[in-house]
């Protein structure tokens, strides 16, 4: 196996994304969303420069992490999804308190 396929890039999607790159695999992020996929990249560099900057992995191995993963090119088709996953998947849960 070369390559990992993460559908849904939400906060546990940008995790196994994350940690399948680490590991060496070549990593595709898709989600319904094309914006849910971008912010998961970002969420995950966010975490490569924390783990950079307390010393747990080099800074060229944050950037072989980065350069593995890559987010589909085309959303996933929307569906109708259950009641219960009306909520998108990039939106954090529980939501925040105003």
């Amino acid at each position: 196996m070369k390559t990992v396929g993460v559908i849904g890039a939400g906060q546990m999607g940008a995790g196994i994304a994350q940690v399948s790159a680490q590991a060496g695999y070549a990593v595709l992020l898709s989600d319904r969303d094309l914006a849910c996929a971008e912010e998961a990249k970002r969420q995950i560099n966010r975490q490569l420069a924390r783990a950079v900057e307390r010393e747990k992995i080099t800074a060229s191995d944050a950037q072989t992490a980065r350069a593995r993963r890559r987010s589909s090119p085309r959303p996933m088709p929307k569906r109708r999804w259950p009641a219960s996953s009306q909520w998108r998947t990039c939106r954090r849960w529980p939501p925040a308190i105003s």
